[in-house]
């Protein structure tokens, strides 16, 4: 999708969004392998975490990066730590965070492991 009222439409639907599939690969095969959550979701989970100005967040699985940015608005800038497996997808959250004037840290990994020096309390 390139038109943003689209984008817009797609959202609002809430709706999980597809945002890749196959990896990023081109393969054809069809799968989804990445996504942003149905806003509906979001909000649950946020409301769950109730981020209050100063703590710090370890969020496992960046995607788009919007469910990172929502807790960093809360938090504070350099808060939140979001750890995504797939490159491509890390770089372009992070790109999309830094564009929307979020200092959020975006580190490629596997979000099991956590980030042990940059442990989220």
């Amino acid at each position: 999708m390139d038109d943003p009222d689209d984008w817009l439409r797609a959202y609002y639907a809430d709706q999980p969004l597809i945002t890749q599939f196959d990896d990023g690969e081109g393969t054809g095969a069809g799968y989804s392998s990445s996504s942003a959550s149905m806003p509906t979701t979001v909000a649950m989970m946020l409301e769950a975490l109730d981020p209050v100005p100063g703590a710090r967040v370890l969020e496992i699985g960046t995607g788009t990066g919007y469910n990172a940015a929502l807790p960093a608005a809360r938090t504070g800038p350099g808060r939140v730590v979001s750890v995504e497996v797939d490159p491509s997808v890390a770089d372009q959250a992070q790109t999309s965070l830094k564009t929307a004037g979020h200092l959020v840290s975006v580190i490629t990994g596997d979000g099991t492991h956590g980030h042990p020096p940059r442990r989220a309390v």
